[in-house]
C-alpha cells in the first residue's frame, strides 16, 4: 500500500474531475484521460474515444485499449509509494466488446498480489455505461530504487 505523506498519489488526488494533462509520459498526455478515481491500491481514468484511438471500422483501435491499461498500470504502481520502479513482464488482454467513436469509456486498475520482485495488477476498461470492454492482467518486475 501507499506510504503516509505519499506526493504523487496525494497529487493526483487533488485532479479528481480534472484532465491528467501533468503525466510524465508524452503517450500518456496523449490519451488525455480524465481522473475519475484515486486510491492507494487502484486507479479510474475516463476516455473519450477519439478518431486518431480508432481503426478503420471506427472502433477504439485494439492496441490503444491495450496501451490505456498498460500506461493507467504504470501510473498506479507509480503512486503506489513504493521506492521502486517496475517494468512490465507479461500482459493477458481479452476483448468483450466495442467501444466507437465519440465514446467516453472508464479504465480501472487494481494491484494485487506483491512479492519481493514482483507484483500483479489488472485493468477493466467499461463504456462509461459499465459494458465490459476489455480485461488485461498483468505481471511487473522490480527493476531498481527510484
Amino acid at each position: 500500500m501507499a506510504t503516509a505523506g505519499n506526493v504523487a498519489l496525494e497529487a493526483l488526488q487533488a485532479l479528481v474531475g480534472q484532465k491528467f494533462d501533468q503525466s510524465p509520459s508524452p503517450f500518456g498526455r496523449w490519451l488525455a484521460p480524465t481522473v475519475i478515481a484515486v486510491a492507494a491500491d487502484g486507479l479510474s481514468f475516463g476516455y473519450e474515444v477519439r478518431e486518431d484511438m480508432c481503426n478503420p471500422g471506427g472502433s477504439l483501435h485494439g492496441g490503444v485499449s491495450a496501451a490505456i491499461a498498460d500506461d493507467i498500470i504504470g501510473t498506479t504502481v507509480f503512486c503506489s509509494g513504493w521506492s521502486s520502479a517496475y517494468a512490465t513482464i507479461h500482459s493477458s488482454i481479452e476483448y468483450f466488446s466495442l467501444a466507437r467513436r465519440g465514446q467516453h469509456i472508464v479504465a480501472t486498475t487494481l494491484i494485487g498480489d506483491r512479492s519481493a520482485r514482483l507484483l500483479s495488477a489488472d485493468c477493466r476498461i467499461c463504456t462509461a455505461k459499465g459494458r465490459l470492454l476489455v480485461r488485461v492482467s498483468s505481471r511487473l518486475i522490480r527493476l531498481s530504487a527510484r
